[in-house]
């Protein structure tokens, strides 16, 4: 944790509770998620409030990890990040910050549920969430925003079936499971007969690079 200097007095606010640079935005909430396990399976209460701290100066305006100082970086696997994490502080009964609600955990978890469920795209192979919020983030080509990356749908499932789970909440079943066509679809594998889901075309590291909409790892 020396690290981390992100929680200086000096720190501007946007920055706070991030790495640095060039470590991305996602990158912090993929790191105060392992502090959480850490946590859990220690019990040492050292980083506690580092933790709490740097999960909540993140949550942008509406409380849901769309940070606009990130907006250039921000899809929709990065928001998730954060997202799983505050599951896991949820699920292992990760102190609450003085001063705010018991159920801050859940409450950051179903926010970002909520802006995520209205992006499942049903156009292209059998449904999926698009790696990109913004357009405009499109990158080297449209793929960076058109591409159904396995990753973007795999934390949208963890989100998803994580925060129905102490919610109940029917309305809650996933969009995507493990036999959606953008899961079982492979980088490598031929096309997904009946689904949309065209062969990939070449790829720059990791990432299909197409006009047309596919899936990624």
């Amino acid at each position: 944790m020396a690290f981390y200097q992100n929680n200086q007095s000096s720190t501007a606010p946007t920055a706070f509770g991030t790495l640095p640079a060039p470590l991305y935005w996602w990158e912090a909430g993929a790191v105060w998620g392992g502090m959480i396990d850490y946590w859990a399976y220690t019990n040492d209460s050292s980083y506690v409030r580092t933790v709490q701290q740097a999960l909540l100066a993140q949550v942008g305006p509406n409380n849901d990890y769309m940070m606009p100082a990130y907006y250039t970086s921000l899809g929709n696997d990065d928001q998730a990040f954060w997202a799983i994490a505050v599951l896991s502080a949820l699920e292992y009964g990760f102190p609450a910050p003085n001063g705010s609600e018991p159920t801050v955990w859940l409450d950051l978890a179903e926010a970002v549920f909520n802006t995520q469920a209205p992006r499942w795209d049903t156009a292209s192979c059998g449904g999926g969430l698009k790696w990109q919020i913004f357009q405009s983030n499109a990158g080297c080509t449209v793929a960076t925003y058109t591409v159904l990356p396995r990753y973007a749908l795999t934390h949208d499932f963890q989100t998803t079936t994580r925060t129905a789970s102490p919610t109940a909440h029917s309305s809650r079943s996933p969009p995507v499971s493990p036999t959606t066509p953008a899961i079982r679809h492979t980088s490598t594998g031929p096309h997904e007969p009946g689904t949309g889901c065209p062969p990939l075309a070449s790829s720059t590291h990791g990432t299909t690079m197409s006009t047309t909409a596919q899936t990624t790892y």
